[in-house]
């Protein structure tokens, strides 16, 4: 497993703990409370989940509009101007690595 999905792993077991524990707590103060209705318990377990796809929905957005803002530079230059431009592709192939750099 790559490094990443060993993060999202661990993330989502983690979320799992935390809605069995809120889940459990839920149940037992309307179970001490005699409200053991499943309409009750429905709406209650429902919230947090809710909430927590909406404060994630809204970290995305936020997210998205971040990297999509236009930054814009202004170079002013005096005299001649030299721009270079080189793109590199790199391949490996094989059960033994041979790199080739291919400068286009």
């Amino acid at each position: 497993m790559s490094q990443r999905a060993t993060d999202a792993s661990a993330l989502m077991l983690s979320g799992s703990v935390a809605a069995l524990s809120v889940g459990g707590a839920t149940s037992l103060v309307l179970f001490t409370l005699g409200q053991v209705d499943p309409t009750t318990l429905a709406v209650a377990g429902a919230v947090p989940v809710a909430l927590v796809l909406a404060v994630g929905s809204l970290l995305r957005s936020v997210g998205m509009a971040k990297a999509d803002m236009h930054t814009e530079t202004h170079n002013h230059f005096t005299g001649s101007v030299r721009q270079e431009t080189t793109n590199v592709s790199s391949t490996t192939k094989g059960l033994f690595a041979k790199n080739r750099n291919d400068v286009r």
